[in-house]
């Protein structure tokens, strides 16, 4: 019984997770792709003008309908935990906030 119980609320869980972010999402006004993955993990490629692609790894998750957290390791900052406020519009991502940044706007297309 207490298997039973452990797989719904497992499904539960899943279920609460917004799929339609899972991919992999191309920068338009920054300079960077992120894939999402199935599992809540994701890869950051930085791709900085006039220095090498840099590629992090964290994890996210959505702590409410239109919130979404990341949780990223960055050489010589240590772990960082960014909060976005996440939209749609056709196939665009919208993220607003971040760390630090209230007002940043981050937009992405999807691949």
């Amino acid at each position: 019984m207490c298997y039973f119980f452990f797989a719904s609320l497992t499904i539960i869980v899943a279920c609460g997770q917004d799929t339609s972010i899972v991919g992999k999402w191309e920068g338009i006004n920054i300079t960077q792709d992120i894939e999402f993955l199935r599992d809540g993990s994701l890869i950051i490629h930085e791709k900085p003008k006039g220095r090498p692609e840099m590629t992090y790894v964290g994890k996210y998750n959505f702590i409410e309908k239109n919130r979404l957290k990341i949780e990223v390791s960055l050489p010589l900052m240590g772990n960082m935990v960014l909060i976005f406020e996440v939209s749609f519009s056709g196939n665009e991502l919208i993220l607003k906030g971040g760390y630090n940044r209230h007002n940043r706007i981050e937009k992405y297309r999807k691949v």
